[in-house]
């Protein structure tokens, strides 16, 4: 099973703010009163077309610190706390990604990759369910929804407090 996400989240308020200068956004309620807006191809093709420097995205590897998605969240940061987040697992190896912006500040950008991290898998299949596998203190999606203001709640850690684990996909989305 596979775990495949790109999305900006951040509070309600702040994604709406998105929405308006992009209708193709579209907000997607979490827990612990955060939202997403999943990063479509609509919406990164009009975020691009709305890039003040004129460039393209990379055609290869993680967007969370494209130049053009960079200078998006730090103009929609202006707005509120916000974070691009990017997950690609199966079976519990892959990667994952993010960037947090405050105030028009970029606060933490970091990724992290099971083929670099001779730790192992951060995620281990339990019973038919994929469970973290170590702490997550550290994990770049983790960092970054701390730096956006989300607390941990109950034992889980800033992923699972915000609901992102039942979003697998954004496939749903596009």
């Amino acid at each position: 099973m596979g775990h495949q996400i790109t999305a900006f989240v951040g509070r309600p308020e702040t994604l709406h703010a998105i929405v308006g200068r992009f209708p193709a956004a579209k907000v997607v309620e979490l827990d612990a009163g955060f939202a997403m807006v999943p990063a479509t191809e609509a919406l990164l093709d009009a975020i691009v077309a709305a890039d003040p420097a004129g460039e393209g995205l990379r055609e290869t590897g993680l967007l969370f610190d494209d130049p053009v998605l960079v200078r998006a969240l730090i103009e929609f940061s202006r707005s509120g706390p916000i974070a691009l987040i990017e997950t690609h697992y199966f079976g519990g190896d892959g990667e994952q990604a993010a960037a947090a912006c405050v105030g028009g500040r970029v606060v933490c950008s970091k990724q992290h990759s099971t083929e670099t991290d001779p730790s192992g898998p951060l995620y281990e299949n339990v019973n038919g369910r994929f469970v973290a596998s170590k702490s997550g203190e550290s994990w770049p999606i983790n960092q970054a929804l701390r730096e956006i203001g989300v607390v941990r709640a109950g034992g889980q850690d800033e992923f699972d407090t915000v609901g992102l684990v039942v979003h697998r996909n954004m496939g749903r989305f596009e």
